[in-house]
């Protein structure tokens, strides 16, 4: 229970403290908010279940947070006389799971396989892999959702096919996985400046570790302010910013030495799963005149029939003016 550490609460009365300018819009933070709100809602009246979210929104051209989300939380105009209530909740409202809760990444981490692939120049666009279901290495067997035949790179984006990623994953191999992982910030604090968990990005040492984390499964867990992160430099083509909360703090962002056009395949890539005809997120993701960038993860838990639900991408696709990654605690949903 996270917040059975919490033994005391101390008042202090208030006082005048120095000027601050925060990053976030509220109109975003108070709709994303919603959003969250009530897509549990959904899940809930759907009879999936769930045990909270989160969802963060960044700048990608600054690494400004413009609205973190999580949920179940509480009001902090009440927390005093809520507290002891807040801190028995099974469902953590204390917890903010923007930059403390972490959580395998699904098949979101694809786009660092392809990553990877490219800037090692083992991948490019038109590397082709054949999906018939399965793949097998040794004695095991690894399953995919669909029987999607030969694709390309941006193809397997689109469709999100697990088959050719961990053919691709073993073409690139554990080593280069683990450094791209780390190049773009995952497994680490992001430098926000407030407490975060860090995260883990593990070292494969075998053919069955490589596969399993080339789909983002495994012992990998990351962050949703991580993972927003991660977006942001898909959108704005291959820049790592640091994320502010503070506009009086400066702009930082680190070159991942990334050729930009070796970027624009993943982008293209996950322009189709949006907008392209077998778009894993062509039937729920589209929104009428906006033309965007996305890509969905589902990971898988112990716990058979319970999934931590990923969506993360930009928008607009070109111009990018925002990134964002949100992720939804075991559900059923699929």
């Amino acid at each position: 229970d996270v917040c059975s550490t919490i033994s005391e609460i101390s008042v202090f009365p208030p006082r005048c403290s120095n000027h601050v300018t925060l990053s976030i819009d509220i109109l975003l933070q108070q709709l994303l908010e919603s959003a969250l709100d009530a897509r549990l809602r959904a899940l809930e009246a759907e009879g999936l279940g769930h045990n909270g979210g989160a969802a963060v929104i960044m700048d990608p051209n600054t690494g400004d947070v413009l609205a973190c989300a999580t949920a179940p939380r509480f009001d902090p105009n009440t927390v005093l006389a809520d507290f002891s209530h807040l801190r028995q909740d099974k469902m953590a409202p204390l917890f903010d799971r923007t930059r403390m809760g972490r959580y395998p990444l699904g098949s979101v981490f694809k786009v660092v396989v392809a990553l990877a692939g490219l800037d090692s120049n083992v991948l490019s666009g038109s590397t082709e892999f054949t999906c018939t279901s399965a793949f097998t290495r040794g004695n095991r067997i690894w399953k995919c959702l669909g029987s999607h035949g030969r694709l390309r790179l941006g193809q397997a984006l689109e469709r999100s096919c697990n088959v050719y990623f961990y053919q691709a994953g073993l073409a690139v191999g554990g080593q280069r996985l683990f450094d791209m992982a780390e190049r773009t910030g995952l497994g680490m604090p992001t430098g926000l400046g407030l407490s975060e968990e860090a995260g883990f990005v593990p070292y494969p040492t075998s053919d069955s570790e490589v596969v399993n984390l080339s789909i983002g499964g495994g012992r990998l867990l990351v962050t949703p302010l991580q993972t927003a992160r991660l977006m942001c430099a898909l959108a704005n083509g291959g820049k790592l910013p640091t994320p502010r909360l503070s506009l009086d703090q400066p702009v930082r962002m680190a070159d991942l030495g990334i050729d930009p056009l070796k970027v624009s395949v993943v982008r293209w890539g996950m322009h189709d799963v949006v907008m392209g005809t077998f778009g894993t997120a062509r039937k729920s993701g589209r929104v009428p005149g906006l033309t965007y960038a996305g890509k969905t993860g589902t990971a898988n838990l112990a716990t058979p029939g319970l999934y931590h639900a990923w969506y993360c991408g930009f928008a607009p696709f070109r111009n990018p003016k925002i990134a964002f990654a949100a992720v939804i605690e075991r559900t059923q949903e699929y």
